[in-house]
C-alpha cells in the first residue's frame, strides 16, 4: 500500500472507552490516544476522527478533546492542520 493511510471513518473503530474516572479529563483522553498511537492502532499519517466524533466517543466536551490534542501535539505525537470549512 502506498500513499497516506485513509482517514478513520468512525471513532468506534479505535475501541475508545468513555471517560468515567475523576481527575483531568484531557489527560485521560490524551493518555488513551497516545496508547493507541504507540500500539499502532493509529498509524503514521492517519487522520484522527474530528472533534465531534472524538467528543462523542469519549463522552466529553470538544474543549477536552482540544486540550488533549494540544498535549499530544506538544509531545510530538500528532500534528494538527486547520480543517476546511464545509459550504
Amino acid at each position: 500500500m502506498t500513499g497516506k493511510p485513509a482517514a478513520l471513518d468512525n471513532a468506534a473503530q479505535l475501541n475508545i472507552q468513555r471517560v468515567s474516572r475523576k481527575g483531568s479529563l484531557s489527560s485521560y483522553v490524551a493518555d488513551q490516544l497516545a496508547e493507541l498511537i504507540k500500539a499502532g492502532s493509529i498509524s503514521v499519517g492517519q487522520k484522527l476522527p474530528g472533534e465531534n466524533g472524538l467528543s462523542e466517543a469519549f463522552g466529553v466536551s470538544r474543549t477536552v478533546i482540544r486540550e488533549a490534542v494540544a498535549h499530544l501535539k506538544s509531545l510530538g505525537l500528532v500534528a494538527t492542520r486547520r480543517g476546511l470549512a464545509r459550504r
